[in-house]
């Protein structure tokens, strides 16, 4: 993950209160890169756990301190 033209730092897999409390503006790449949209995203947080299905990782820009987030699907 990058982020001002750099590498953002791992955190490793986001918290559910993190995931519960993500912005639209936090949302809208995974909603891009993953084909779902926000009432999806909202269902999936109200059960989501760390190191379940999907994975939600957390990241932060080294520069701005911007937070960014990816999903997997193992």
């Amino acid at each position: 993950m990058s982020h001002c033209n750099d590498a953002c730092a791992f955190l490793g897999d986001a918290t559910p209160e993190t995931v519960r409390n993500m912005t639209s503006d936090e949302m809208s790449p995974l909603f891009a890169d993953h084909g779902v949209d926000e009432a999806w995203f909202r269902e999936l947080a109200d059960h989501y756990q760390p190191g379940g299905e999907p994975a939600i990782y957390h990241f932060r820009c080294l520069h701005c301190g911007i937070n960014r987030f990816g999903m997997d699907y193992g």
